[in-house]
């Protein structure tokens, strides 16, 4: 399978929305700001390119897209151009979950005040190493990065301080290691 670390956080679908790849019938099971997941009986070439039409959110969205990965009828597509119809049904749906959950909306795009509760999700914090610098960001989401770790924001300080020390000082396999030792820790 198409083994990327996403930069983006995905939507996932709680029923699949029907959809169609040119002229191979799909089901999207999640969505991202740069592309969806889907599953199919049809076998699907990676880098062709066609549009992606679904209805979505009483919408008709159509996407220009490409696949990136094509396992076991499941497939990746990027989107290549990104309409407002998509951007302005994806920003609802995301808006509807945080309701849901009882975050408070009323707040910029992307922005987490660190010392609001959030009483019905939890936040996590992704610690990111570049350039020898750690740079650390709020998410509502556990995916992990691929130059860091997502980890629960109620963790430790202590155990954060040697998560962060033995990624920066170990060799690749200790920080996929500690990638996953992350990645179990918020795991559900």
């Amino acid at each position: 399978m198409f083994d990327e670390r996403r930069a983006y956080q995905r939507l996932y679908l709680p029923k699949p929305v029907a959809g169609r790849f040119g002229e191979h019938a799909v089901q999207l099971i999640e969505v991202s700001a740069t592309g969806t997941h889907v599953r199919t009986g049809d076998e699907l070439a990676v880098g062709a390119h066609a549009p992606l039409r679904f209805h979505w959110r009483d919408e008709d969205i159509a996407v220009s897209s490409e696949i990136v990965w094509f396992e076991d009828g499941r497939a990746g597509l990027r989107f290549t151009d990104y309409p407002d119809v998509l951007r302005r049904v994806l920003g609802e749906a995301v808006r509807d979950l945080l309701r849901e959950t009882g975050v408070p909306i009323d707040r910029e795009p992307n922005v987490i005040d660190e010392a609001e509760e959030f009483p019905a999700a939890e936040v996590f914090v992704t610690w990111s190493l570049s350039d020898g610098v750690w740079k650390r960001r709020s998410s509502l989401l556990p995916e992990q990065p691929v130059d860091g770790f997502t980890i629960s924001a109620s963790e430790d300080p202590e155990h954060i301080d040697l998560l962060c020390r033995t990624y920066e000082t170990g060799d690749a396999e200790t920080r996929r290691l500690t990638r996953m030792f992350a990645e179990l820790s918020v795991s559900r």
